[in-house]
């Protein structure tokens, strides 16, 4: 039997984040006697999949430059990290230092190499220079450019790169009364109208956006709930945020959590008003539990795969109040699993592409070698 070839994914960390669920769901349905998955991240500390990836059997290699901002480090541990370990695949996600880590990958002859979209705009500040330099830069070194769509792939790459969605496992996701019962029994939510969100706490996700919301829909809806699931930077301003607003009792902050696709039966509406956005996997997981969702305009509309879905401007702030009233009213939750499916969201059936283009991209890479 051939051994398995040798795939390392460059990450910042294992996280509970978009990214990571995306390539977490390869992980788990990929054919693991053809294709090895380790890790190559950038901070120290535990995250949220390390413990799985190690049940696997992937190994996490853990450097430091996003604590301790040593380049000249991190450029050397780099060197001796790919001249002393031997990988068939580098699979690049993280565009910001790519053109570093698959430098490194190219010295030491790694043959398939591959620089990997998830994003299809930069977020402003005085950071989006520099990073739209190093997007620029985020493929020179790669031999394979992949994309999360169609508008990712010609924002970093411009053409010849390859759409891999973001899959999910759609039955997990799936909508269940009985679930959604037994979830709003534990949170105490049997009589709420429930507003939901999952997400990094920080800035571009914009969940403050969604407080002043509930502070205004509490008015006229005055058994509106938010459930707010996820953690990060911004969580000690945000409950700031929640008693400024005096709504300490119409919302709660759930952090990391494994069971994110039971808490998606427990909500009514399901909202995301990010800055900018591109095909987030949480707008597919919502839409897989049957929920509507309202998204800001900065999110790709190619997102909605269900019909249940709105894209409202975060100006128009009552608009996104009556929408949701709207749904209050008038929205019947059903089963939508055939949309996700039809729409190519199958995380099984992506693992199995995937796998696919792993493993005929190193017999090109070995076949080209040899005719050289």
């Amino acid at each position: 039997m051939n051994k398995p070839i040798k795939v390392l994914h460059v990450c910042q960390r294992m996280e509970s984040a978009g990214v990571q669920s995306f390539i977490m769901n390869m992980y788990r349905n990929i054919d693991r006697n053809k294709v090895e998955f380790d890790f190559l991240v950038h901070y120290k500390e535990e995250q949220f999949y390390d413990k799985e990836i190690e049940k696997y059997g992937g190994k996490i290699y853990k450097l430091s430059v996003r604590e301790d901002y040593n380049f000249l480090k991190y450029l050397k541990e780099l060197d001796l990290f790919f001249k002393t370990h031997k990988y068939d695949v580098v699979h690049g996600h993280m565009d910001t230092l790519g053109y570093f880590y698959l430098k490194y990958a190219k010295k030491y002859n790694v043959p398939v190499r591959i620089a990997h979209a998830h994003t299809d705009s930069v977020q402003s500040g005085i950071k989006k220079i520099p990073r739209q330099l190093m997007i620029k830069l985020y493929g020179r070194n790669a031999n394979y450019h992949l994309a999360c769509s169609q508008e990712s792939g010609k924002y970093m790459f411009k053409d010849d790169f390859r759409v891999f969605r973001n899959g999910i496992d759609v039955k997990k996701f799936k909508y269940n009364k009985e679930i959604r019962k037994k979830v709003r029994n534990e949170l105490k939510l049997e009589d709420k109208f429930v507003v939901g969100n999952v997400g990094r706490l920080h800035v571009v996700k914009n969940q403050e956006f969604i407080l002043k919301l509930i502070m205004e829909l509490k008015k006229e809806i005055p058994n509106v709930f938010f459930l707010l699931i996820g953690d990060g930077e911004l969580e000690n301003y945000l409950i700031s945020k929640i008693k400024e607003y005096d709504i300490a009792e119409n919302v709660l902050l759930l952090k990391k959590r494994s069971d994110v696709n039971e808490l998606y039966q427990a909500m009514d509406v399901f909202l995301l008003p990010s800055l900018f956005e591109g095909i987030p996997l949480v707008g597919i997981e919502a839409q897989a539990a049957g929920l509507p969702c309202v998204f800001s305009d900065k999110v790709n509309n190619k997102l909605s795969v269900t019909n249940n879905c709105s894209f409202i401007s975060l100006d128009k702030f009552d608009k996104w109040k009556e929408k949701i009233i709207e749904i209050k009213d008038s929205f019947k939750r059903k089963d939508t699993e055939n949309y996700i499916i039809k729409n190519g969201y199958d995380s099984y059936s992506i693992a199995k592409s995937l796998e696919k283009f792993y493993l005929t991209a190193c017999k090109d890479t070995k076949e080209g070698a040899n005719n050289e």
